[in-house]
């Protein structure tokens, strides 16, 4: 099961990659959640080289630079740079909770503490970068079906058995933070600003009901 979902995530990055295949809807979701697995098991590599060189898990350079190609990126292709920068803060967020509790799991096992990290310039980062211009691809096919939020959410039921399939739970979970902003509507155009005591409230309550609508399979019908 999951050698079948490897290969087909190759092949969806090889066609974005290249310019071909028109992918829309769903099959363009099945994509974009594929290549949000494989970030989150780059992560487990990140983490490593982390822990092991005494690296803190935030690297506010790092991801300001990210964010910034995102929207140079979004923008070329023509998506909107604050949907691809939404999308690409939850895999950011998504990273670091894998990064964080792997390394609470080593630390109350050093046994299984990694001994021999890669390396993150040249072997990890390069293959997560080569991932960013794919997703933002599959980003803007989505479009269609982003406007449709009870539609990409069925769709994304649909997907999430194969993408969790040989995840343990702290990946599990870090996907559900990944996939949260997915099916979510658009923040609207800014309006006056609310009393400064109602708008985190406001904010937390409209990301927790993200992540339960769009993260979390519902029951078969």
């Amino acid at each position: 099961m999951r050698s079948r979902s490897v290969w087909r995530v190759a092949l969806v990055v090889v066609a974005l990659v290249a310019g071909l295949g028109p992918l829309q809807g769903p099959e363009a979701l099945d994509g974009l959640v594929g290549l949000a697995v494989r970030r989150l098991r780059l992560a487990d590599e990140v983490a490593a080289a982390k822990y092991v060189t005494g690296a803190p898990v935030t690297d506010a350079a790092r991801e300001r630079r990210l964010l910034e190609r995102v929207g140079e990126e979004s923008a070329g292709v023509g998506l909107a740079p604050a949907i691809g920068v939404r999308f690409f803060r939850a895999q950011i967020e998504a990273g670091k909770a894998v990064q964080r509790g792997l390394h609470a799991r080593w630390r109350a096992d050093p046994a299984s503490a990694p001994r021999r990290p890669p390396d993150l310039a040249t072997g990890v980062r390069p293959r997560l970068d080569r991932l960013t211009l794919p997703m933002v691809r599959l980003l803007l096919r989505l479009g269609p079906l982003r406007e449709e939020p009870g539609r990409c959410r069925d769709a994304l039921v649909r997907a999430w058995p194969a993408a969790r399939a040989g995840l343990d739970r702290l990946h599990r979970d870090a996907l559900g933070v990944a996939l949260a902003p997915l099916c979510a509507p658009e923040p609207a155009a800014r309006a006056p600003e609310p009393p400064r005591s109602a708008a985190p409230a406001a904010a937390g309550a409209g990301r927790r009901a993200c992540l339960s609508a769009c993260a979390r399979p519902r029951a078969s019908r």
